[in-house]
């Protein structure tokens, strides 16, 4: 197996991101370079040229999705560099960082940082596990965004552009067949109704094993698979543009599966316990109006996520390793969200003097959850508070107006301020109803009914300069915020107390860089610093491992900074590199005087976050007279190289998680009609680690074996297939 070590590639990536930004005349002998045309993004819901923008906005393409054979997008996320992401396996569960800004453990499902938006509406991160289907592109915007995109933006923003209903005429069917189990099935439709109304309809089916195989029975733990569907309706008149776009994913037999971190993904359970499964639904409806000097946007959204799961508290290597034997537990857990979302805007024309935007929004969600212990031989569960009927009831109303413009204050000098102002109340409700081998003396049947509001500004303020007509420099300083709330797993009830909302966080970033579009050249590049300082982020203790899992919840302050570097090189028509590189460096600065982790240090990482990751890839295109009658179309070949640093498993810094070295291909050819290609992920064959967790010794008097144990998942290893695409 062949693996470069972190100086290795970043002598390359570095090697690669010099060479690509010679002047033309360098490689003069070459084929005339393509002309590359500007990079558009929404990152401020308007088209703008990325140039333009004083923040950072990498864009995913769906060329670049098929290239790595991206399902979902926690595996785009993964090789993201500067998006550090700890994924559990399931339906959605993952947490997210950008930057190493983020919760240092996600202490409720709403405790993100990071939001996601679709269709300019933010959907709840569950969505995270859900395919990608049909996509235009992915714009992953770093650093606070709280001016335009509100709450949970602390530290940047995913926007998922899927494609449009359009006024032509589209229709393709495609599949694939792989190791693994793996088999799927897609098709697209979109025809214009009449002169101004069009319909796309796109619909997708995957089915796997899972990657780990069950020790009792020798067979993939589960068979996930996956239904999606998405119907968008477009009518588009000479001022208007009103989109309707309805999507649902049905999710069956994913899998959270932790057990002891080595060098095979096994687990041992009993079979047929495992099942996590899940559906999600979001409707929207935006209509844009174009008034002379000014547009107006009204955005009206509604999701519902729903998921259910019968897993084990931790597998049998797991118990045998911690209490000598092996031990049957079961959670039985569901979860229910909805959400309401509306917001008003209004801003600039495409033609106007300068960039302006302002506007207002109101959000409504409900959230519950149930939590039920099944059967266990645990001998602790007769002390852990969880092993009871817990239910959890959120309701959150938030609202919010804000406004951001980019004013030419000198010739070549542009200003950015924006300033948004938020109001948020979240009611909160817990019942507790002991199960009746819970052994704790006095313990009976609890309720605790709460409510807090926050206030917050936030907004930021940056300088761009125009070099030339194609680089530009920048600087920006951002101030973002995250409401306070109560955690998911707090226990203070099972002991008659109420419990402690944690408390909101907050950030100063600062960033500067540079930019550069040269179409005559092909190359795009960039390059950024950064440094966030964020307090009073969240993270979950147990108050007491040895003997039960009560957990409580702390605020931790942080320190960030870093460099990213980037650069996109059309070398000729056939010929397109690209490199990346991101070096974070992500540690713990401050925790609460009375905190109950003693292991919570100053100088300690932030868990999940390399400090060092990046990549390189070259994707080539011949045309060509094809084979099988085909007639003329393109020879077509990818590789890539992605590497992801060591990293802290946990804010304890108990353990690190190993680097990982991944390498993706894709070979093909594209006709007309017919489109027939070979892909290969993570060809190297070593699983990546998605998360760990320690687990400390419990003594032989509380019924323990005296030893430790690092648990956690590994990802997938090799996958290769085939696949076509029919165009009609």
């Amino acid at each position: 197996m062949v693996t470069l070590p972190s100086r290795q590639l970043l002598s390359i990536t570095i090697a690669s991101l010099l060479y690509s930004s010679l002047p033309a005349s360098a490689y003069a002998n070459n084929t005339t370079a393509y002309q590359l045309a500007p990079i558009t993004v929404t990152a401020r819901h308007s088209p703008e040229q990325a140039l333009d923008l004083p923040l950072t906005v990498n864009t995913i393409t769906d060329s670049t999705i098929d290239n790595h054979a991206f399902a979902s997008l926690e595996s785009v996320l993964t090789q993201t560099p500067g998006v550090n992401l700890k994924s559990y396996g399931g339906t959605g569960q993952a947490a997210i960082r950008m930057r190493g800004v983020g919760a240092l453990n996600k202490v409720t499902l709403d405790d993100s940082s990071v939001v996601l938006y679709q269709n300019g509406i933010p959907l709840s991160l569950l969505q995270t596990g859900s395919d990608l289907f049909d996509m235009q592109s992915i714009e992953i915007i770093k650093g606070p965004q709280g001016t335009l995109y509100g709450r949970n933006s602390e530290a940047g923003v995913i926007n998922l552009k899927p494609n449009q209903p359009e006024l032509f005429n589209e229709y393709h069917i495609g599949a694939e067949i792989g190791n693994n189990g793996h088999y799927q099935g897609e098709a697209v439709f979109n025809t214009p109704i009449n002169e101004q109304t069009s319909a796309r309809l796109a619909l997708q089916y995957r089915h796997d094993e899972h990657p780990y195989t069950n020790h009792i029975d020798g067979k993939p733990l589960t068979k996930p698979n996956a239904l999606n569907a998405r119907l968008g309706l477009r009518w588009q008149g000479e001022r208007d543009d009103i989109l309707f776009s309805g999507e649902h994913h049905r999710l069956r037999n994913f899998a959270t599966a932790n057990s002891l971190l080595g060098n095979e993904a096994v687990i041992a359970i009993t079979p047929g316990l495992m099942a996590d499964n899940a559906n999600h639904s979001n409707l929207s409806l935006n209509w844009h109006h174009e008034f002379d000097n000014f547009y107006l946007h009204s955005t009206t959204g509604w999701g519902k996520y729903s998921s259910s799961s019968r897993i084990p508290s931790y597998d049998w290597r797991i118990s045998h390793r911690i209490y000598g034997q092996a031990l049957h537990t079961e959670t039985h857990g569901k979860g229910d969200k909805q959400h309401w979302f509306q917001e008003l805007r209004i801003g600039s024309n495409d033609d106007a003097p300068f960039f302006w935007t302002a506007g207002v929004n109101y959000e409504h969600g409900k959230r519950s959850t149930y939590s039920r212990a099944g059967k266990s031989n645990d001998p602790n569960s007769a002390y852990d508070p969880f092993n009871a009927q817990f239910d959890h009831y959120f309701r959150t109303d938030s609202a919010a107006v804000f406004g951001e413009l980019t004013y030419p204050v000198l010739d070549k000098l542009d200003l950015t301020a924006g300033l948004r102002y938020s109001h948020e109340h979240t009611d909160y409700q817990a019942d507790w109803t002991p199960n009746p081998t819970y052994l704790m003396p006095g313990a009976s049947a609890q309720q605790d009914v709460q409510s807090i509001s926050d206030n917050a500004v936030t907004g930021r303020l940056g300088l761009s300069y125009a070099i030339t007509d194609n680089w530009r420099s920048y600087a920006t300083y951002a101030r973002g915020h995250k409401a306070g709330g109560f955690s998911d797993w707090d226990t203070s009830i099972s002991s008659g107390q109420p419990a402690t909302p944690y408390k909101p966080a907050t950030i100063d970033s600062f960033e500067i860089g540079i930019k550069a579009d040269l179409p005559e050249q092909g190359l795009s590049t960039s390059a950024a610093l950064f440094h966030n300082r964020t307090k009073g982020d969240h993270l979950y203790v147990l108050v007491d491992p040895t003997t039960s899992y009560a957990y409580t919840t702390e605020n931790v302050d942080t320190r960030s900074h870093g460099i990213e570097l980037a650069a996109n090189w059309r070398a000729n028509d056939n010929l397109t590199l690209d490199a990346n590189l991101a070096w974070t460096d992500a540690t713990i600065t401050g925790k609460t005087d009375n905190s109950r982790s003693p292991d919570i240090r100053i100088g300690n990482r932030i868990p999940d976050v390399a400090r060092l990751s990046g990549g390189i890839s070259a994707e080539y295109r011949q045309p060509a007279t094809l084979p099988l009658g085909l007639g003329q179309g393109n020879y077509t070949a990818f590789i890539s190289y992605q590497h992801t640093g060591k990293r802290a498993a946990d804010a304890q810094n108990h353990f690190n998680l190993p680097a990982h070295n991944q390498i993706d291909a894709r070979l093909g050819i594209e006709s007309e009609h017919l489109d027939l290609y070979l892909y290969g992920t993570n060809l190297l064959g070593k699983r990546k680690t998605l998360n760990g967790y320690y687990l400390p010794a419990i003594p032989v008097t509380y019924g323990g074996s005296g030893a430790d144990a690092k648990a956690g998942a590994l990802g997938a290893g090799r996958s290769v297939g085939v696949g076509f695409r029919y165009h009609f």
